[in-house]
């Protein structure tokens, strides 16, 4: 599949591309080599705005092969995990076109184009363009198949088919994500298997299956490395510490905690250090440290608020809440609980009013009626502890990476 016929080796790969062959060790030795060449071009190219890119793309056949297309997609996906999504919608532009332009056998040439259109589906997805993404993922199938009589050679379906998860979820339909996952992890073979594992984790954990999803991101623990990117280290790290928490294993939680903590500090910006320290709140909570954790909570709060993270300042509220509910007696709330309960409610009050795109709608109904029934004195342990839970369910937990780093290096 390369355009550089230099050797016996290249020239093999070109030919083999129109069958249906798994690669050789020589391919991917001559894969390898069309990768580091795509980096190469990489570096004239990241610093340009991205018309400059797209020029120059247009203009310069070196800059036309399907490994400079992989990267692309590779950086648009990165943009996704990273919140900028109108920058990931400009890069698979670039790769489409690059796909377009390859000099390939038409059948791989519609594999490399079902790939950068999964890119481009998921951008839109990051924008919140579900309609388009749902389009845009059919049309990545419609093109797989199309290149149905060629082995996809260095292209991994499976990325596909996490990104494709990440619609499902959005689109609410959990389970359906999941299910992707399943496939993906039946067929997978290549050294992404802890990026799915990692995702799938937090996908486990939003079904609510905590202790499964303690179960694999264990198993991925012994695929990732050192040398893999930091910033999967981190989503590892913190999917593990979350779901140890849910699942009520606070001493695991304390021990994931101590290494995430020194991830943080050497590779993580400010919010990954500010939740870590909230995922410590609660590892003291769940040990019984009420004092400790009512402490920490209240610095978390004040911080999220101050970053403009509205829901997760409101989901620690929430937390704290129930924390104050855990000195309930059997007759009920203790006075000095349900003056702290109140307290913390005309807090949430403002973020009640609408509009409050920063919270889910559902989310905030649960919020108003939590701050309603606390100004009347109407709330039990029992019921504040619900209350934090359907708001968590709604919203989702903010310290779970859904949305993994998606490649082993940065």
């Amino acid at each position: 599949m390369s355009d550089r016929k230099g050797d016996s080796e290249a020239r093999a790969a070109l030919s083999r591309s129109t069958r249906i062959l798994p690669p050789t060790e020589a391919d991917n030795r001559v894969f390898q080599s069309d990768r580091r060449h795509a980096r190469r071009g990489w570096e004239r190219l990241r610093a340009l705005p991205f018309a400059e890119q797209a020029a120059l793309v247009e203009s310069e056949t070196e800059l036309q092969s399907w490994a400079m297309a992989e990267l692309f997609c590779d950086e648009s996906a990165r943009a996704t995990a990273s919140g900028q999504g109108h920058d990931a919608l400009q890069l698979t532009k670039i790769a489409l076109r690059i796909a377009a332009l390859t000099r390939e056998d038409a059948s791989w040439r519609a594999r490399l184009e079902g790939f950068a259109w999964a890119h481009l589906a998921n951008a839109l997805r990051s924008l919140g363009d579900l309609t388009e993404a749902e389009e845009g993922f059919q049309r990545a199938g419609d093109l797989w198949m199309d290149g149905a009589l060629s082995h996809p050679g260095p292209l991994d379906n499976t990325r596909t088919m996490r990104l494709e998860a990440l619609l499902r979820r959005a689109q609410g339909r959990l389970n359906d994500g999941l299910g992707l996952l399943d496939r993906a992890r039946s067929i997978v073979h290549t050294p992404e298997v802890p990026i799915l594992q990692v995702q799938r984790g937090a996908f486990l954990a939003e079904a609510g299956r905590w202790d499964d999803a303690v179960q694999e991101l264990r198993r991925a623990e012994s695929h990732i490395a050192a040398s893999h990117a930091p910033r999967l280290r981190l989503d590892h790290g913190f999917n593990l510490a979350v779901c140890l928490g849910l699942a009520g294993r606070h001493a695991e939680a304390e021990e994931c905690l101590a290494a995430l903590t020194k991830l943080a500090a050497a590779h993580g910006s400010e919010t990954d250090r500010l939740r870590v320290r909230w995922l410590a709140a609660r590892t003291a909570a769940g040990r019984g440290k009420t004092a400790k954790a009512l402490t920490a909570f209240a610095g978390v709060r004040k911080a999220l608020a101050k970053q403009g993270l509205i829901y997760d300042a409101a989901l620690a509220t929430l937390e704290t809440a129930a924390l104050h509910a855990d000195a309930s007696t059997a007759e009920g709330l203790t006075a000095e609980a349900k003056a702290a309960v109140r307290e913390l409610a005309h807090g949430l009050v403002p973020w009640t009013q609408p509009p409050s795109e920063a919270i889910p709608r559902g989310a905030q109904a649960t919020l108003k009626l939590f701050c309603r029934l606390a100004d009347k004195d109407g709330l039990t342990a029992e019921s504040i502890r619900r209350f934090t839970e359907d708001f968590r369910r709604t919203g989702g937990d903010p310290n779970l990476r859904p949305e993994p780093w998606p490649t082993l290096d940065e």
